[in-house]
């Protein structure tokens, strides 16, 4: 049976339609309320959402397992890969569950209880393998990531910065998370879900929607045993990032396609050669390579349109741009994906210019 009770804060109504939530935002004055049986407090102002290109929203519905359910609250989280939403779900037989929402990919998933300790955050590694309720799991993702707010009712208190400890784990077609922001940690187990088969309605208006689920495989590379994973069924190979060997992702026993070129393998020739000069519309470009601290450096310098020193670190996050889309066309992906390449090499790759004087990036590798 739901509760309704006043705000402190404003006086509003503020509905708990769970019996199992007992934190809640106000959705006219932002408050932040514990619910104490009957009673409301007011523990201070919520921070607001980042925005985002969510189809989703508080008030939206759908259907799982044949069962339909409510968005009754959010928590909105930061990561590595920019921001992930969970939403809290309340079922027509007032069972409470989660749709997780990252990259266009969901996730149904449901509390579980477990008897057995589960091991500590610090010592679990992709590709990992343990047994947690009885199934076999094999770590495929570890973040450290925070929170940035919350929405609607849910099952415990959030804020802006509480740090959200997680792991995810994978089991042919099941997923399962571990939650370390509690102790003792939390499962969650649950499956990828395509969007359209959750059948929603009262969406956001003018928001893409997501068409497809990305199926990811976690496995150890067959040439040095390093862990890799791809999150995608269209991915065929996929390169060692330890060895440099490059994995048939296609095949079921992830056969090995072929090993990093030694030094007395045939050598590869870009088609544009360190050390090049051009233009790009009538002003002049470069690209210059040099050794550094033991590594390499490699440095593409354009004489156009410059960017502002404010926004170098900007635009390294997804869709972000240097100009205004109608200057230059693209997604705001191209720099964001370079820096995760580079990253992931152990290298940095850094920015720098002015408005009017042209812009340079270097790309430093380590030796």
């Amino acid at each position: 049976m739901a509760l309704t009770a006043s705000c402190p804060s404003c006086g509003a109504p503020v509905v708990f339609k769970s019996a199992g939530s007992v934190f809640a935002v106000c959705e006219y004055c932002q408050s932040t309320l514990v619910r104490h049986d009957q009673a409301l407090e007011d523990i201070g102002k919520m921070a607001a959402l980042a925005e985002d290109r969510s189809p989703l929203q508080l008030g939206a519905e759908g259907s799982y397992d044949g069962v339909r359910f409510a968005l009754i609250g959010r928590i909105q989280i930061r990561y590595s890969q920019g921001y992930w939403n969970e939403w809290h779900l309340l079922f027509d037989d007032m069972r409470t569950g989660w749709l997780s929402e990252a990259g266009g990919e969901y996730v149904v998933s449901f509390l579980q209880q477990v008897q057995e300790p589960l091991p500590a955050f610090a010592e679990l590694k992709i590709g990992q393998r343990f047994p947690v309720a009885g199934q076999p799991w094999t770590v495929s993702n570890i973040e450290n990531a925070e929170c940035v707010a919350g929405a609607g009712e849910l099952p415990f208190k959030v804020g802006a910065g509480y740090p959200v400890a997680a792991v995810d784990l994978r089991n042919g077609a099941n997923f399962a998370t571990l939650d370390y922001s509690e102790t003792p940690p939390l499962l969650f187990v649950g499956e990828p879900v395509d969007f359209a088969s959750l059948k929603m309605s009262n969406l956001r208006e003018g928001m893409p929607i997501a068409t497809h689920t990305v199926a990811a495989q976690v496995f150890r590379c067959p040439s040095c045993a390093a862990p890799m994973q791809t999150r995608s069924r269209e991915i065929l190979a996929v390169g060692c990032v330890s060895c440099g060997a490059v994995v048939d992702t296609a095949d079921q026993n992830h056969k090995l396609l072929s090993k990093a070129l030694g030094t007395r393998d045939e050598k590869f020739t870009p088609r544009l050669a360190l050390g090049s000069k051009g233009t790009l519309e009538g002003k002049p470009v470069e690209v210059r390579v040099e050794g550094h601290a033991g590594g390499l450096r490699i440095e593409v310098v354009d004489r156009g349109v410059g960017i502002d020193p404010g926004q170098l670190d900007r635009i390294f996050g997804r869709f972000e741009r240097a100009a205004p889309a109608h200057h230059y066309p693209g997604l705001g992906l191209g720099l964001y994906v370079a820096r995760e390449i580079v990253e992931a090499h152990g290298g940095r790759i850094v920015a720098r210019g002015e408005p009017g004087k042209g812009a340079s990036f270097s790309v430093e590798l380590p030796g």
